[in-house]
C-alpha cells in the first residue's frame, strides 16, 4: 500500500501589521483642529474618524465616505463635537467600546485619571454623558498619554510617557472603569526609547506596537497574549521621521491591519502595510 505524506498543519500568523515597509499613501490636515491631534481613533468598519485637538479641548467627529481612507476628499467633518476637558483637565487621548456605547477620556497630571461617558446615541459624541464614573491612576502612572483597551474589555492599558512604560490594568467588569484595578505589569520601552507616546495590538494581541516622539514606531512580541510583561523587543521598528516629520502622537491601525495610521502636528499620515 503506498504511504501518502501528511503535511503538519502550521497556524498562519494573522494577517497585516507589518511594519517592516510602510508605504504612506495619504494624508489629512484637520481645518478644525488648531493645534496638536493628541487622540485619535476609528469607528471599526471605519466609517468614522474620531481626533482630540489639544488647542481647542474638543473631540471632533467625521464622516469616512470611503472606509478607512484618510484625505480631504474622503473625510467630512460632521459638525458634531465634544468638548472633552469638563472632567480631564488635560485630556491627552480617547478610546472607545466597540458598539459606540462608551466613550472614554483620559488626562495627565491633575487629576491623572480616565473618565467614562455613555454615548446616548452611539457614535454621535455630541450625545456624551458623563456617567460620573472615573479611575484615578496616579500612581503608577504620572504622565499617562494614551488609552486602549483588549477588544473583550476585560483589560485596558496606560501610556506612560514619564516612565516609558505600557501599564495594564483588568476590569471585573468589561467596559466599566468603575471596576478597574492595577494588574501591576508593565512594558518596559526604556532599552528602545522612553518617551513613548501611544501603543496599540495586533488582532490576536500576540504584537505590540509603540510610537516614540522621535518619529519611531517599535514592535514587540508577547509570549502570552495582551499579557504586556511578557512583551519582548523584535528587533523591528519603522522610522517615519521622513515622512511624517519627528513628533509623533497616536498610533492606530485598521481592522485588518492593513493601513496603519500616525498623528503628528495637525495631521493624520495614512500608510499602506
Amino acid at each position: 500500500m503506498a504511504l501518502i505524506a501528511i503535511t503538519p498543519f502550521v497556524q498562519a500568523a494573522p494577517a497585516g501589521f507589518d511594519i517592516t515597509n510602510p508605504t504612506l499613501v495619504s494624508s489629512f490636515l484637520s481645518p478644525q483642529a488648531t493645534q496638536t491631534i493628541d487622540g485619535l481613533n476609528f469607528k471599526p468598519d471605519g466609517t468614522k474618524m474620531y481626533i482630540y485637538d489639544d488647542g481647542t479641548r474638543k473631540i471632533f467627529q467625521y464622516t469616512l465616505t470611503t472606509p478607512w481612507e484618510v484625505n480631504s476628499v474622503s473625510a467630512v467633518y460632521d459638525s458634531v463635537f465634544f468638548l472633552a476637558n469638563v472632567q480631564a483637565i488635560l485630556p491627552t487621548d480617547i478610546c472607545f467600546k466597540p458598539d459606540g456605547t462608551k466613550l472614554y477620556i483620559i488626562g495627565r497630571l491633575v487629576p491623572n485619571a480616565i473618565f467614562q461617558y455613555t454615548l446616548t446615541t452611539p457614535w454621535d459624541v455630541g450625545t456624551a454623558v458623563y456617567d460620573i464614573v472615573s479611575f484615578p491612576i496616579a500612581p503608577p502612572s504620572s504622565f499617562s498619554r494614551d488609552l486602549f483597551f483588549k477588544p473583550d474589555g476585560t483589560l485596558f492599558y496606560v501610556v506612560d510617557n514619564s516612565l516609558g512604560k505600557v501599564l495594564e490594568f483588568s476590569l471585573t467588569t468589561p467596559w466599566d472603569m468603575s471596576t478597574a484595578s492595577d494588574a501591576n505589569k508593565f512594558l518596559n520601552t526604556a532599552p528602545q526609547s522612553a518617551n513613548i507616546q501611544s501603543a496599540k495590538f495586533n488582532l490576536d494581541g500576540t504584537k505590540i506596537f509603540v510610537t516614540h516622539r522621535t518619529g519611531l514606531t517599535f514592535q514587540y512580541s508577547m509570549t502570552t497574549p495582551y499579557d504586556v510583561s511578557t512583551a519582548i523587543y523584535d528587533s523591528i521598528f519603522f522610522d517615519s521621521s521622513a515622512t511624517a516629520g519627528s513628533q509623533l502622537i497616536q498610533l492606530q491601525f485598521n481592522s485588518d491591519g492593513t493601513n496603519m495610521y500616525l498623528s503628528a502636528g495637525r495631521v493624520v499620515f495614512q500608510y499602506s502595510l
